[in-house]
């Protein structure tokens, strides 16, 4: 799953969340942006905390999650105008 995504120039923090369901397995998503900034990316099964890195352009997270909902997360970690790409690699259960 690919989401596309951008967060304008507004004066605060932005983010963005994306559900998924899982069949349990673990989750992985990748980002791609634009420019110098640095996003922070998380990966949260139901209800636990996310596991979630900050870094540049490339990064991954990644997490074992049991079967359910995941939300995948983008998030600034200054006000830039930035586009970014996420790739969302999960367990379906449908092959």
């Amino acid at each position: 799953t690919v989401e596309p995504g951008s967060f304008g120039a507004a004066a605060e923090i932005q983010s963005a969340t994306y559900p998924v369901t899982t069949s349990g397995g673990v989750v992985s998503v990748t980002g791609a942006w634009s420019g110098n900034a640095d996003l922070t990316l998380s990966v949260q099964c139901g209800t636990a905390s996310p596991n979630s890195s900050t870094g540049p352009s490339g990064l991954s997270v990644s997490a074992t999650c049991p079967a359910g909902s995941v939300t995948v997360g983008a998030a600034e970690t200054t006000t830039v105008t930035v586009s970014y790409s996420l790739t969302v690699r999960y367990p379906s259960g449908g092959g």
